[in-house]
């Protein structure tokens, strides 16, 4: 799959922020529960 440079670099962007929130959001919750 070709994407050009503004392309490639949004897709990696939005995948790094979902696991970065997922990282970050994760143990918050878990606490938040507990």
């Amino acid at each position: 799959m070709v994407m050009t440079e503004p392309e490639a670099d949004a897709i990696w962007s939005l995948d790094t922020i979902n696991k970065i929130i997922k990282i970050i959001g994760n143990p918050i919750a878990f606490v938040s529960d507990s």
